[in-house]
């Protein structure tokens, strides 16, 4: 390619010039590859020659110098940015989404703001989604609805199964890859994924090793960066290690949920209404940069996470990086600082905190309880309101959803958290553990003044 031909103004420029615009606009480059912005593709052949600062796709054959590329980028690729500068963003999103996604609007805007972690560079925990529900309540229908509607080429790993094995060697060719700003969906994850060491990997803080058996041969495999994961399950209980690292959230499995379900498949069949995306807006979102964003108020609400809950020191951590990418959602609208960070406003924190508050701090999933598990505590709740206390053949008796075993399971978890309380009745026969009803933990987190950012209401 070295004989093609390109202006001198183009000659003039930087070596690496023609990169660092397509990593401006978001482009992923691995060797000198990425996907060509000039067609559908999904195997990169739009390859870089930095040399002459030109480009060339070896699927659509055309060629490119700098300008070319930047002229085609700013008009074609991204499309009118104004619609990034509109205060209800976050309303235009989810309404745009309602078009495949009836009802349920928290969990709409829940995975919208979450997914937008993938543009925040200075992430201290990215926040992991996992939506525990029963079969067929709508959970991946949702997360892959909000997946569709942003610019995610390049930038997202959807799978509805994969093994341990697969997943540490995923990408593990391509020497200059990060897991950073990327996301990871794995649709309705097994415990043998779960469970396994290239899974903790992914989720653990400083791990990024893991090790592998192929042909034979034990390999140590480098996992370099942290993606955001959002997966759901309907039967999978999370251990301690597995729900301290999650954002555990229900989605709405109410009657009327199932009626408005229902009504909007009907609609559908009987109007034919177009649930096609609007262009615009899908264009305007890949104008969306990694940033890094700044809380300066965040020592401001840090008081409102002191509870006896070890688990609480990475809550709070996840709930600031849902503040952070709610803020890089709204980039186009937020100030930066002299280090050129983008500086995140009460309006950012209202939003997450209102929204935190409904999904998550209110509920029993808080405390990293699956769908299973809450309904499980809901009913010794009930049990102890016309009794003082029950032991587990008793209760396993009365809600026979499970065996003896999970029932021991779940209770031992629920006294871990404070949430029952357990003691030990060595009476004239077997002696034994008698459950009782322990202390609400929940967290009520205030909202914040616009005009003082030091007092919450």
């Amino acid at each position: 390619m070295e004989d093609l031909n390109y202006s001198k103004e183009t000659q003039k420029r930087k070596s690496k010039e023609i990169i660092e615009l397509a990593i401006d606009h978001n482009m992923e480059i691995v060797n000198n590859k990425s996907l060509c912005p000039f067609h559908e593709e999904t195997s990169p052949s739009f390859t870089f020659y930095p040399n002459t600062n030109t480009a060339y796709c070896f699927g659509c054959k055309v060629f490119c110098d700098y300008d070319t590329l930047k002229d085609h980028l700013e008009k074609n690729y991204m499309g009118d940015l104004s619609i990034l500068n509109e205060n209800n963003l976050l309303e235009i999103l989810s309404k745009e989404v309602s078009k495949k996604v009836v009802g349920d609007v928290e969990s709409v805007k829940f995975d919208i703001i979450a997914l937008c972690s993938i543009y925040v560079n200075n992430l201290e925990q990215t926040p992991n989604i996992m939506k525990s529900s029963q079969s067929s309540s709508g959970k991946s229908h949702i997360t892959k609805s909000v997946c569709k509607l942003f610019s995610l080429t390049g930038r997202i790993d959807m799978f509805s199964k994969i093994t341990a094995q697969a997943l540490a060697y995923l990408h593990s060719d391509k020497e200059s890859f990060t897991w950073n700003n990327r996301l990871l969906y794995v649709e309705d994850a097994q415990r043998g994924l779960m469970s396994s060491e290239t899974f903790k990997v992914f989720i653990s803080d400083g791990l990024e090793k893991t090790a592998s058996v192929r042909d034979n041969k034990s390999q140590i495999i480098s996992i370099k960066g942290k993606p955001t994961i959002f997966t759901t399950t309907a039967n999978v209980d999370l251990n301690d290690e597995m729900s301290n690292r999650f954002i555990v959230v229900n989605v709405d499995e109410s009657l009327e949920q199932i009626k408005n379900v229902i009504n909007f498949q009907a609609s559908k069949h009987k109007n034919s209404n177009n649930t096609s995306y609007n262009k615009e807006i899908t264009a305007a979102l890949k104008g969306l940069k990694n940033e890094n964003v700044v809380i300066p108020f965040a020592d401001e609400i840090s008081s409102e996470f002191h509870i006896d809950l070890q688990r609480v020191k990475r809550d709070f951590s996840r709930f600031l990086a849902l503040i952070q990418s709610h803020t890089a959602l709204y980039q186009f609208q937020r100030e930066k600082d002299n280090n050129k960070n983008i500086i995140a406003t009460v309006e950012d924190f209202n939003v997450v905190r209102d929204l935190y508050q409904s999904k998550v701090l209110d509920n029993e999933n808080f405390f990293g309880l699956s769908h299973r598990e809450k309904k499980a505590l809901d009913f010794c709740r009930i049990y102890l309101l016309e009794n003082d206390g029950f032991k587990v053949s008793e209760i396993a008796s009365k809600r026979p959803v499970a065996s003896k075993t999970t029932w021991q399971k779940w209770l031992n978890k629920f006294v871990n958290i404070g949430l029952l309380k357990s003691e030990y009745v060595a009476g004239e026969g077997k002696p034994y553990s008698k459950y009782s009803l322990g202390e609400s933990k929940h967290i009520k987190l205030k909202k914040m003044e616009e005009k003082n950012k030091n007092n919450l209401i």
